[in-house]
């Protein structure tokens, strides 16, 4: 059996997809599910729980939109879904004629409810579940979009930050007045290039050892090595001082975002805008751009929709709650 900590929720995605049965807190009791579109899902569900076939298993989604996939919502039940959802309240409405029989034992009706627990919530089918945290949901709503909106935008410099910075130093003449200061201070030993990629590597190197380390000395290793790569890869000249101050902003950004997954994809897109970059300038820059873009934008989801839906296909509604933590339903007067 493996354990999955509540900020791996595209790990629990992935494993649901493949057809996993996986226990979960909600805000009323830990509950044994299943990803909803497969019958043999469903009948080991059954299996696991000894569920008799005389007690359909109910329903979770994350909002209203997707419960009105399920069951025909009438505007009785619209109403109480606004003012007591996501929380302990379950829906038995009719269900849609979609949804098999199967999941309802034959019967007409199908039970819904929207949990009030973020962790449950909150199954990556976009980039921006990805992106998003279960912490968003404890926060205020202003709070909470503050943390999405710095989460996204920090995501975003990651990946063109430094590929920015080598373009602007490979055409000087492109670099406008007001970003004099980008400019390196003293000629490098080591091509820029170079010192981005083997910077891009050692610090998986000392990710690796930080995992490898033991606890109790994790925290003292990871300050002599900071200082060791800081100060003493200045002076020797395998570094400038610039390129460590932008791999060092790029590294600590990368733990703004808790997926793993996604740190590396961005790392990976780095990695080939720099060397496109390098070899065609700003040219190379752009393409490397285009080719992120487009492998985000044309990639399927294990769902098999747009990394970047709401986007594409654009769903206003859902726009304004990726970028917006709005305030939870139940809350409303």
């Amino acid at each position: 059996m493996k354990r999955y900590k509540e900020n791996e929720t595209d790990a629990v995605a992935v494993s649901l997809a493949q057809g996993s049965l996986m226990a979960f807190p909600t805000d009323t009791v830990f509950g044994l599910g299943t990803m909803y579109g497969s019958l043999d899902r469903l009948q080991r569900l059954k299996h696991a729980k000894h569920r008799p076939e005389t007690k359909p298993v109910p329903f979770m989604t994350d909002s209203l939109d997707k419960l009105s996939s399920l069951a025909v919502v009438t505007e009785e039940a619209r109403k109480l879904a606004r003012a007591f959802l996501p929380g302990a309240l379950t829906l038995v409405m009719k269900r849609q004629p979609a949804v098999d029989a199967a999941y309802t034992n034959g019967m007409e009706t199908i039970a819904v409810r929207i949990p009030d627990a973020p962790a449950a919530m909150i199954l990556p089918s976009s980039i921006f579940d990805i992106i998003e945290e279960a912490d968003d949901y404890y926060f205020p709503p202003v709070t909470g979009t503050y943390l999405r909106l710095s989460r996204m935008t920090i995501s975003i410099l990651t990946l063109i930050l430094t590929p920015l910075w080598l373009a602007f130093l490979q055409n000087p003449d492109t670099i406008p007045p007001w970003l004099d200061f980008i400019r390196l201070s003293d000629p490098p030993h080591v091509p820029v290039f170079f010192q981005l990629l083997l910077l891009e590597f050692a610090i998986d190197g000392l990710r690796l050892a930080a995992i490898n380390t033991p606890s109790m000395l994790t925290t003292p290793l990871s300050v002599i090595a900071g200082i060791v790569m800081g100060e003493y890869s200045v002076k020797s000249g395998w570094f400038s001082s610039e390129t460590m101050l932008y791999m060092a902003f790029v590294t600590v950004a990368n733990y703004s975002q808790a997926s793993f997954e996604l740190g590396y994809a961005l790392k990976f897109m780095r990695i080939i805008m720099l060397v496109l970059t390098a070899f065609f300038h700003w040219y190379g820059f752009f393409a490397g751009l285009i080719l992120s873009v487009c492998a985000i934008v044309f990639n399927k989801t294990i769902a098999g929709k747009s990394y970047i839906y709401p986007l594409i296909p654009f769903k206003l509604s859902e726009v304004k709650k990726r970028f917006f933590r709005q305030r939870l339903p139940h809350t409303e007067k």
